[in-house]
């Protein structure tokens, strides 16, 4: 609860969001620049700020991927770009024909750079999250076995970035059977460090099983002692009896969970019926600067990302 140190209530925050900050800290918050006085057992106090905020509010929310429902309207949404942009984006979308295109509900845009940093190929499925995570591994996972390469990855909600130090023409690599369906559960697990993943959730699916007690009487099991044995009977399962059912639920229930396998399917799917709209770029275009902006913060640097990406905004100016 966010409240004024003379009185009245303004909001609700996330806990989270407070408690990374301190007295004195600025903030932005139901139109309104703010300061955190101090926190109490409500909640924080806060009076009007007199110079502009140092951060916005960050919600658990925003990183919550999107629905299959949401991207299914999403991309007609976008689609009817030639028709007048949807409210609030037509600057956006007019830097995104101008300098790439804007694709239609019927399309795929592919756009590839080549930069210092080497090549880049942005894919933008507007599949959410967890389905781009999943179909950028497989893509990689399957382009690295025509031609050995190291790939990182970037994601977001609109798609993803595969980045390559070495110069790749990535239109040519591309091959339809980037997007078969055949041996898509095997390719994605390959791609990963599965083993670790399927251990984490066989570790509660022993517990509801009854092979794994949380606690005795008078006795409470601690949750390193927990991961210790399941990740014992983990191994021995796997080693003495690899066809065990639980196995295979833990596995199946990674693909389910972690990468929405079912989403991934119909997404490549819908690809396969879709033309595929390749764009080489000269500089970045609006999508694919928010996929090397990911790629940027993931990156350790005593640089801050505002300085960074203006260095990187001069270079492309040059």
């Amino acid at each position: 609860e966010v409240r004024f140190t003379r009185g009245g209530k303004i909001g609700r925050i996330e806990e989270n969001y407070l408690s990374r900050l301190e007295p004195g800290d600025r903030f932005y918050f139901a139109g309104r620049s703010l300061e955190l006085v101090r926190m109490d057992e409500k909640g924080a106090l806060v009076k009007l700020a007199k110079s502009a905020p140092d951060s916005m509010p960050a919600w658990g929310g925003g990183r919550m991927p999107l629905s299959e429902t949401l991207c299914a309207e999403l991309r007609p949404l976008l689609a009817s770009y030639s028709r007048g942009a949807p409210y609030g984006l037509s600057r956006l979308l007019d830097q995104q024909q101008e300098r790439s295109a804007v694709p239609k509900d019927t399309e795929v845009l592919c756009e590839w750079l080549k930069s210092k940093d080497g090549s880049h190929l942005f894919v933008y499925p507007f599949e959410g999250r967890l389905v781009h995570e999943a179909m950028a591994s497989l893509f990689a996972y399957r382009l690295a076995r025509h031609e050995r390469n190291t790939f990182s990855i970037s994601v977001n909600e609109y798609g993803f970035e595969l980045h390559s130090a070495r110069d790749i023409d990535f239109k040519k690599l591309f091959r339809d059977n980037l997007l078969s369906p055949a041996g898509v559960d095997e390719d994605i697990l390959s791609s990963l460090n599965h083993t670790e993943l399927e251990k984490r959730q066989f570790r509660e699916i022993a517990r509801i099983g009854g092979l794994l007690y949380t606690r005795y009487p008078g006795k409470k099991k601690t949750m390193r002692q927990l991961q210790t044995s399941a990740a014992l009977l983990f191994e021995v399962i796997r080693e003495h009896d690899p066809g065990n059912l639980l196995l295979a639920q833990a596995r199946r229930e990674v693909l389910e969970s972690q990468f929405q396998i079912h989403r991934l399917e119909g997404a490549m799917e819908r690809m396969r019926a879709s033309k595929f709209l390749w764009k080489s770029l000269e500089s970045p275009s609006p999508f694919s600067f928010a996929l090397m902006l990911e790629r940027l913060s993931t990156r350790i640097s005593n640089e801050s990302l505002k300085d960074r990406v203006e260095r990187m905004r001069a270079e492309w100016l040059k």
